[in-house]
Order: structure tokens, then C-alpha cells, then sequence
């Protein structure tokens, strides 16, 4: 080891002792002047910005959104043209199947006659809601919900 040693110390040895960095020619002779170059570039004002300036990721990304749409909804209008407007437009509607007044279908109504449409009507508004005991509602919860999940839920 200490032979390694003693040839690093040879091989620094050739190279001189001095100062291994040095100032370039002329640094400080030139060195106001640059110093004042500085000084005035930076108490410029600086330049004012366009309103474009500030708008411009706005724009892109606008354009952005707007071509990833045209790389979507182009596609799907090729694979399944069937879908939109321009297919409903193209569809026949028969008039008559259609009551123009209620919409409702003319051929649903057709098969009942008119006592027992009105009788289906005056029998909807008598519908009540079963009533459930507090004993039954129990047994229904005790039956299908762990213990776990009614101490949770509460």
C-alpha cells in the first residue's frame, strides 16, 4: 500500500506546485465594462407581453380537445352510421298507431273495451300500500342481515 502511495506522490510530483487556477488575461481590466453592460440590460424594462401571449394554451388546448373529439365521433360515425338524426329522419312513423292528443298508443287501448279502461283507471287511484307489523319487519331483518350488518348500518 504504501509503494501506491509513494507513486501517486511521483505522479503529482511532475506537475508543478502553483496555483491551479488562474484569472483568464485581461479579466479585470474589462471587467466596469461588463459589469455596466449588465447593469443596463437588466434595468430595461421588460418586454410587454401580447394578449396572445396569454391566450395561446388556451387556444392549444382547445385544439387539443377538439381534435381528440374529431379522432372519436369521426370513427364511430363510420363503424355504425345507423345511429343519429339523419336515420330517425329516415324512419316511417305510422300516424295511426299514435293518439296524437295523449300519446298514447291507439292499439293498447283498442283491446280493452271502454268500461274496463275507465274501471283500470278509477282502480288506480284506490292502490294502498300493504301495512307491515313492527313483529314482521323484525323477523324479516333478523332472517336476512347478519347481526354485523344491522350494528353498522346504524
Amino acid at each position: 500500500m504504501k509503494e501506491t502511495d509513494e507513486n501517486i506522490e511521483n505522479q503529482f510530483g511532475i506537475h508543478k506546485k502553483g496555483q491551479p487556477f488562474r484569472v483568464p488575461e485581461d479579466y479585470f481590466e474589462t471587467f466596469a465594462d461588463r459589469l455596466m453592460v449588465r447593469i443596463e440590460e437588466e434595468e430595461q424594462p421588460n418586454k410587454k407581453r401580447s394578449l396572445f401571449f396569454y391566450l395561446k394554451p388556451v387556444l392549444m388546448m382547445a385544439a387539443s380537445f377538439a381534435f381528440v373529439m374529431l379522432l372519436v365521433y369521426v370513427p364511430i360515425k363510420k363503424f355504425f352510421p345507423a345511429t343519429g338524426k339523419a336515420y330517425l329522419a329516415g324512419q316511417k312513423v305510422n300516424i295511426d298507431s299514435v293518439d296524437s292528443a295523449g300519446l298514447v298508443p291507439v292499439t293498447l287501448i283498442s283491446y280493452f273495451s271502454e268500461s274496463q279502461f275507465m274501471s283500470a283507471v278509477t282502480d288506480m287511484t284506490e292502490f294502498e300500500p300493504d301495512s307491515i307489523s313492527n313483529d314482521e319487519l323484525a323477523d324479516f331483518i333478523a332472517a336476512n342481515y347478519s347481526d354485523y350488518d344491522v350494528i353498522a348500518n346504524n
